[in-house]
């Protein structure tokens, strides 16, 4: 039997495979093929890939290699995950953002529309209430209904916004501890939930403004 000759300088004797370390340093995987420092480096041809001619033996190297690219793979997916999500959002909020303002209109016109009924009401018993026959402009419910009807139509178009705004929140704050409190402390047993509501949404608006559709945003825009 003819053995191919080796230069000596490359070979190692091998210890049993029992007296061998079993982990590498500073790898996860098991190397079981792999002594004295053998773990350096699996990518070159020389004596640092481990002492064993050069080469590390069939598969070895790629078993060695696999974990830690394998790794990164499922970190930089994670990453791309939080990044499409984060970007998902950041849309989602720009989105928002972009109808803020229009949005906000639609709440003054709504508040509006429903609140100078109460004035109407009071008034021209448009729409009829029988609590309401009678109503004299003179009296504390006559001059509500004055601010309701002149103060909603003005909301309704967004006209001199602000000060209307702050001007209803107060008579609705008003209204509620003039004819809602006396009778119970909390205004679902008063029937005070519509003044609060109305009060904190009025000065709501007054904080925020009209909105983009409105007449006060029109007149700034001809400025």
């Amino acid at each position: 039997m003819v053995v191919n000759a080796t230069p000596s300088a490359y070979l190692r004797p091998l210890q049993p495979i029992g007296s061998l370390p079993t982990m590498c340093a500073g790898r996860s995987l098991l190397c079981p093929l792999v002594h004295q420092g053998a773990c350096r480096s699996f990518d070159g041809d020389g004596p640092s890939a481990g002492g064993l001619g050069g080469k590390m033996p069939d598969g070895a190297g790629l078993l060695h290699a696999a974990a830690p690219r394998k790794q990164r793979h499922r970190g930089a997916g994670r990453g791309v995950t939080h990044v499409h999500g984060r970007n998902k959002m950041n849309k989602f909020e720009a989105l928002g953002q972009s109808w803020s303002a229009r949005l906000l209109s639609v709440l003054r016109i709504v508040t509006a529309f429903l609140f100078v009924q109460h004035g109407t009401a009071k008034l021209f018993q448009i729409p009829h209430v029988a609590g309401l026959d009678g109503v004299s402009l003179m009296s504390l419910i006559g001059l509500a209904g004055a601010l309701e009807l002149a103060g909603g139509l003005l909301l309704l178009i967004g006209l001199f916004t602000r000060p209307v705004a702050f001007l209803l929140s107060g008579e609705m704050a008003f209204a509620y501890f003039i004819a809602h409190a006396p009778s119970a402390f909390l205004p679902l047993l008063n029937g005070g939930e519509l003044a609060v509501e109305w009060c904190f949404v009025f000065l709501y608006i007054w904080a925020a403004g009209s909105g983009a559709w409105s007449v006060d945003a029109w007149r700034s825009a001809q400025r």
